[in-house]
């Protein structure tokens, strides 16, 4: 697909800039979202070890990479 080489320009780029926080396993090399997800159980455990409330707040930000990559290349 001719849209692969420009996106690992990309992520190369972006990764030599340090753009991409760390937060961000997604786009992480050799990371992915089980990282957070285990983040996440280990603050509900901590949570309700110590009883106190735990707010927690999901976005589903499913392939809004790649349409802001479009948008920004057009």
């Amino acid at each position: 697909m001719e849209s692969q080489p420009i996106d690992q320009q990309l992520r190369e780029a972006a990764e030599d800039l340090s753009t991409i926080p760390r937060s961000q396993n997604g786009f992480q090399a050799h990371l992915c979202t089980n990282e957070s997800a285990f983040v996440l159980l280990c603050f509900i455990n901590e949570a309700q070890d110590l009883k106190k409330p735990l707010y927690v707040a999901y976005l589903d930000l499913k392939n809004g990479h790649r349409s802001t990559l479009w948008t920004k290349l057009c």
